[in-house]
């Protein structure tokens, strides 16, 4: 067993669609095309029951759509690669590793899955903007083992406020297109986490996903 002790980071997604024989340019085309054609649309993920699959039959249930889904157990690279061949037409995909890419022409932005629009793609709505409220993003978070003495998590949860505050982490956060999130205190750390967990509870209830054979 574990016990928080802090949040990290936040993890900005992108709701990207391959350039080669995909019409779409945008949100709403991709929508409507989407709608136009029931189980037709190919989207990637890192694998049967990952997050982003979840997150991305979530999306899909709330918007209305039947998509086809493409997993792919080589991580965030194969799945970038499976939009780039057109194997899989779109993805939620990690913003900064899928920069390059994007960049070069080679995958359009749809929407993000953050907080708030990202500066790199100030266009790209985020799809809490559009109406979907569990588009959240990824995050990272500290824990310890549950046995761990007190005011040793305290000392270990100034610690890690300290650092991400500190400007190498600050620095290092902004190239990967991450935002610091710490917890004031472990017990809002506590807190949060079951609220996170609440919320997973039920998604992963109320979304179904084939599972391997």
């Amino acid at each position: 067993e574990v016990v928080m002790v802090s949040r990290l980071g936040e993890v900005p997604l992108i709701l990207a669609a391959t350039t080669k024989d995909f019409a779409p340019k945008n949100y709403g085309e991709f929508i409507a095309l989407a709608k136009a054609n029931p189980g037709k649309v190919r989207y990637a993920s890192v694998g049967v029951g990952s997050n982003n699959h979840y997150d991305t039959e979530a999306f899909a249930q709330w918007a209305g759509l039947k998509l086809i889904h493409i997993p792919n157990k080589g991580g965030g690279a194969a799945i970038t690669n499976d939009l780039v061949s057109g194997d899989a037409q779109v993805a939620l995909v990690n913003a900064a590793s899928s920069a390059g890419v994007i960049k070069g022409g080679l995958l359009k932005v749809l929407a993000v899955m953050a907080d708030e629009r990202l500066p790199e793609y100030p266009d790209a709505p985020t799809l809490k903007e559009l109406g979907y409220a569990n588009g959240k993003g990824l995050w990272s978070a500290l824990y310890a083992p549950a046995r761990t003495p007190p005011d040793v998590l305290e000392t270990i949860h100034k610690a890690t406020v300290a650092a991400l505050k500190s400007a190498p982490v600050q620095e290092a956060f902004k190239k990967q297109m991450i935002k610091a999130v710490p917890n004031a205190s472990i017990a809002e750390a506590k807190q949060w986490n079951a609220t996170e967990t609440a919320y997973w509870t039920k998604l992963t209830g109320e979304v179904k996903v084939e599972r391997p054979e």
